[in-house]
């Protein structure tokens, strides 16, 4: 069940008669639902609407009316939070963001029998994003270790046992660590691999989707992931990736320049195969982006290749960086005997 964050809005000293003039122009015309263009509505237009066909027509037209009527609503202290055809009744019910009396008597009078209003309460779902995700969890999260903060990566499956795992960097937390995101348990890790020189990533257990945030950090924009890809510079617009790590955010057009690069760090520890990236000076990778994924965009559609997960960068005092490096998912996926899914 996905979390609801719960806004209340008061509602006093309005009578339900007063609620319900004004919410449409003074012609009263309610504009019909959309239908698409060239002839008439198939059979199957009203499916889902209501028992019967009459009934199924009103629900739709009521609906329509609800969906006009909302800004009016909101502005009288009326807040919706859904309306649709109810299974139960066979009419539109209306959830109030906030229930009262006088919001309920205001909607009955607006709209007569054809409505139900609940007698509880519906909060507002916030929708998904980067700092409130849900189980099973997407690439791409703020995460939080024992150590510190940093970036929840792909979801990748292991050959042999078909579990999906979390990535992330190795250096972001050890093995048996909790990870979290905004205070959900995540899972613990699995398998961490970090020395000198080594690669620089480890898996979690846990329940997770194949699929990685897109946008900032409040952006609900997501991408199925549909396997790995090697990178490599000179070769155009295939060699620019995609940073997709939660303090950046999504940032396109980063160049690779180099690849199968060791890279000792100022922890005094070695990385190999490591992708180093570059955007004209551009800051491209910030502090706690370490572990979250690199893709490349398969054009415009939905999907997304893994090329790696976050290591470092060569960063100022406030932890932006305008050179990064991330790990090859070809390398983490031969040392942990894993494999990016692909959702088609």
């Amino acid at each position: 069940m996905r979390r609801l964050r719960v806004r209340h809005v008061v509602l006093g000293g309005i009578s339900a008669a007063a609620l319900a003039a004004g919410i449409v122009p003074a012609s009263g015309a309610v504009a019909s639902p959309p239908q698409p263009a060239g002839s008439a509505a198939p059979s199957g237009a009203l499916e889902g609407w209501g028992p019967t066909a009459s009934r199924a027509g009103a629900n739709q037209s009521v609906t329509a009316r609800i969906d006009s009527d909302r800004a009016g609503l909101a502005a009288r202290g009326v807040q919706l939070t859904e309306w649709g055809p109810d299974p139960a009744s066979g009419k539109v019910k209306i959830y109030l963001t906030h229930y009262t009396d006088a919001a309920r008597l205001a909607l009955l009078a607006r709209y007569g029998s054809d409505v139900v209003v609940a007698a509880e309460s519906m909060p507002r779902p916030t929708p998904l994003s980067r700092s409130n995700d849900t189980s099973p969890f997407y690439g791409g999260d703020f995460i939080t270790t024992p150590i510190g903060g940093c970036t929840s990566g792909p979801t990748v499956v292991g050959n042999a046992s078909g579990t999906n795992y979390m990535l992330t960097a190795g250096h972001c937390a050890r093995l048996g660590d909790v990870v979290k995101t905004h205070g959900l348990t995540m899972g613990t890790v699995t398998n961490r691999r970090l020395c000198s020189p080594c690669i620089d990533s480890e898996t979690v257990n846990g329940t997770y989707g194949w699929i990685v945030w897109g946008g900032g950090s409040t952006s609900s924009t997501y991408y199925y992931e549909d396997g790995a890809l090697f990178a490599q510079p000179n070769q155009g617009s295939a060699s620019l990736v995609t940073n997709d790590s939660a303090y950046t955010g999504e940032l396109r057009g980063i160049a690779v320049q180099a690849v199968n690069q060791s890279v000792t760090f100022s922890d005094g520890i070695t990385r190999r195969f490591l992708t180093r990236v570059y955007k004209g000076g551009q800051v491209i990778v910030h502090a706690g982006d370490s572990g979250g994924p690199w893709i490349q965009h398969e054009g415009s559609t939905a999907y997304v290749k893994v090329v790696g997960t976050t290591v470092g960068g060569i960063c100022n005092a406030q932890g932006a960086c305008t050179t990064g490096w991330y790990q090859q998912i070809n390398d983490i996926d031969n040392f942990f005997n894993v494999h990016v899914p692909s959702a088609r």
